[in-house]
């Protein structure tokens, strides 16, 4: 690989310090340190330095941190990734194993649990007449991702239930994550892969949803650099800070530390603990970064990789002071990180924000023949939200309507009792249905997936609103708002599962 890009990090005592990634055993870069301690702004100097020598980053960021040094910033709502798809010369029988063991990993799935998640995955590959031996010859119009949840409710069986209904609810995040809803993966590489591009992960509504796309994304990244071929000059950079979320034995992250640099690539990983990278890891990287490390078997475990005392990584107190050793180099040297805000010119400022564009603006990559195109708008999951709200405020004050002012306060009238009795045990149901709907919008504030249940409820509803529609004017006008509502919640609830039943039963 070649040795012409020079980063500049910092200065210690007068002298520059640079890292050369050419030079060292190989392109890898970490970053340790404690919050605080200057980290992220330390990646953002080192990615700038990077940029400015031609060499563009792929940063996945968990928390949108770098969208500053961006000239692409991809919110991945905006687009998707199907971890099924196969790609020209594998077999989906390997995709199956990756992506059952990346799900396991993330969301903690025991053995049992991942044999039946293995053995879904199967059944929608078979179902759309895929041989999962068989190597593919092109890329494949694989099925999508929600098919799986379809493939684990048909398996269920007495027997299997409960470990079934465990599963389902364990991974459920995943299946209305809208990232999946289609049957291809529409993430431009060949663009993103030229600019200096972050992947956004902050707005995804779970640590471990955040985890399990950072890990299907860099599973595509790996097969579009096999793709691409061999190289032996630096083409780019993927930066993951926090990567302790994603480095374990064979994930995708590991995998791109031990074959990445073939393609050209080299990875720069970032943690609060050095502990979160193993001692292969470390003793392999072609340079160690160490900001301050609060706890002292963090600074023993790194100052051991640094030949330095634990003492002087304690004693780091100021932002963006630490230590940095280079596989190139014999000895440790104290340095500090000049931040980015002083390595930019005003020219360069102005570049960077006329740079920054949506990934919107890109070309989205050819779609596999016979592809799903079909994908709901990400704002119905908030019309849902409100319409719920809603059709919960309209089902209490209608109950409290009826059980109270036409109910309770009448009865008593001898005459006319049956008929109030009747009305306020109908105003009682509706309470009980408003409770259940209130519920219901809470459970999907707190998690967009949990859909479940509410059309029946509203569903249920409409007979008593019939029954009532003849007494009064009144209760005809109270039955088309509940109807509507009640088709509102029904049309936002719906997911491309009901879709594709549908269009199943139609054929």
């Amino acid at each position: 690989m070649d040795s012409g890009v020079r980063v500049y990090l910092g200065k210690s005592q007068e002298r520059k310090i640079f890292w050369q990634p050419g030079k060292e055993k190989n392109p890898h870069f970490l970053v340790v340190g404690t919050s605080g301690s200057g980290k992220t702004e330390s990646l953002k100097s080192i990615v700038h330095e990077l940029r400015a020598q031609g060499v563009p980053s792929l940063i996945v960021d968990f928390h949108n941190e770098y969208s500053d040094i961006a000239e692409y910033r991809i919110n991945l709502r905006e687009l998707t990734i199907n971890p099924l798809e196969v790609a020209a010369g594998r077999r989906p029988q390997d995709v199956i194993y990756e992506v059952a063991s990346i799900v396991k990993k993330i969301f903690g799935l025991g053995d049992r649990q991942e044999s039946m998640l293995r053995s879904a995955i199967k059944d929608c590959y078979t179902d759309q007449g895929i041989d999962i031996l068989k190597e593919a010859e092109h890329d494949l119009a694989a099925p999508p991702f929600m098919k799986i949840r379809e493939q684990l409710e048909k398996g269920e069986t007495a027997t299997n239930r409960g470990i079934r209904e465990a599963l389902i609810s364990r991974i459920e995040p995943l299946f209305e994550v809208d990232i999946f809803f289609k049957e291809n993966t529409a993430i431009p590489f060949e663009e993103i892969v030229r600019k200096t591009t972050t992947i956004e992960l902050k707005d995804f509504p779970t640590e471990d949803v955040k985890a399990a796309i950072a890990e299907f994304f860099l599973n595509k990244l790996i097969y579009y650099l096999y793709k691409s071929g061999k190289a032996d000059r630096l083409r780019v950079y993927c930066v993951v800070d926090e990567a302790h979320r994603l480095l374990y034995e064979n994930s995708p992250l590991d995998r791109l530390l031990r074959e990445a640099r073939k393609y050209g690539t080299g990875i720069i990983l970032s943690s609060q603990r050095p502990s979160d990278f193993s001692e292969t890891v470390l003793a392999n990287a072609g340079g160690i970064l160490s900001l301050q490390c609060n706890l002292e078997k963090d600074a023993k475990f790194i100052g051991k990789q640094l030949s330095i005392e634990p003492a002087d990584i304690l004693h780091l107190t100021e932002p963006g002071l630490g230590f940095v050793k280079l596989s190139s180099g014999a000895e440790t040297s104290k340095v500090k990180i000049d931040p980015l805000e002083g390595r930019l010119t005003e020219e360069e400022r102005q570049q960077m924000e006329k740079a920054k564009k949506k990934i919107t603006d890109l070309p989205s990559p050819p779609v596999p023949e016979g592809a799903d195109q079909r994908r709901p708008p990400e704002k119905k999951r908030n019309k849902l939200a409100t319409t719920v709200l809603i059709k919960g405020l309209f089902s209490l004050a209608y109950g409290l309507f009826l059980a109270v002012v036409v109910g309770w306060l009448n009865i008593g009238q001898a005459a006319e009792e049956p008929v109030f009795l009747f009305l306020a045990g109908i105003g009682a149901v509706f309470l009980i249905f408003s409770l259940a709907e209130l519920l219901a919008y809470y459970r999907i504030r707190k998690r967009p997936t949990r859909r479940t249940g509410i059309r029946k409820i509203a569903a249920l509803q409409v007979p008593f609103l019939l029954l009532l529609a003849g007494l009064t004017p009144l209760f005809i006008v109270l039955l088309v708002i509940g109807l509507v509502l009640t088709v509102l919640v029904v049309i936002f609830s719906r997911t491309p599962r009901d879709v594709t039943k549908k269009e199943k039963a139609g054929r």
